[in-house]
């Protein structure tokens, strides 16, 4: 969790945050501006002196500097093959697009389509039989070739399971 425009918080104890975000290069985070809580030990000892208009500006600046990390990182992805948990339908394309999610927790959107019955790490392509339909709660290979700060685009390969997808080369 990031709390910026805490009780007393200088501008250049805000920056100081938003360089922090960059060097640790935060590709998720929970980002608030600090609200006084009643019945805290803050509320009793501190004054929370940050003008309101302060606090949004600072919060903004936080998500942003976020936010262009995280698409930087996920930018680097494109192109690259990731194994992705299939858990559902795409939010915004039910039909058409199926949502999971990589090892690492990223958030991936994949073309509903069918796929290899197998996949080879070595050469990166699929093998076996042809339109395989892809399933929730399978793991499929899939190509990166698109980003945004929070979702990786991607073509299916194939069908894969962990030990297929991360055995040694």
């Amino acid at each position: 969790h990031i709390i910026g425009a805490c009780c007393g918080e200088t501008e250049e104890e805000h920056e100081d945050t938003v360089s922090l975000i960059r060097q640790v290069k935060y590709e998720s985070a929970f980002m608030f501006a600090y609200s006084m809580r009643e019945k805290t030990g803050a509320a009793r000892r501190l004054t929370d002196d940050v003008p309101e208009a302060t606090k949004k500006r600072r919060l903004a600046e936080i998500i942003a500097a976020q936010r262009e990390e995280a698409l930087l990182a996920n930018e680097a992805e494109i192109g690259k093959i990731v194994c992705v948990l299939v858990d559902g339908a795409a939010r915004k394309d039910k039909t058409e697009k199926l949502a999971g999610r990589t090892c690492a927790n990223k958030r991936v959107v994949v073309r509903r389509a069918t796929a290899s019955e197998r996949f080879d790490r070595d050469k990166e392509t699929g093998f076996g039989v042809n339109d395989v339909p892809l399933r929730i709660g399978e793991y499929v290979a899939a190509r990166v070739t698109g980003a945004n700060a929070s979702t990786l685009f991607a073509e299916p390969v194939a069908r894969t399971t962990l030990s297929e997808f991360y055995r040694e080369r």
